[in-house]
């Protein structure tokens, strides 16, 4: 399955990638997953959770 990561960067020879998701979403495992299955050698994956303002 393809994955396209909302930031995808290459520093020192290694792939990172950032995901964000909202708390109600349940996508966030299952996109880290498939970055990594893709991506084995990765440098590393960032998942941020970002939720609405409410006052």
């Amino acid at each position: 399955m393809t994955n396209r990561p909302d930031l995808q960067f290459t520093k020192d020879g290694k792939r990172y990638y950032v995901e964000w998701d909202r708390t109600t979403s349940g996508r966030e495992i299952g996109h880290a997953e498939r970055i990594a299955a893709n991506d084995p050698a990765h440098g590393g994956i960032e998942l941020r959770i970002v939720d609405p303002y409410k006052k």
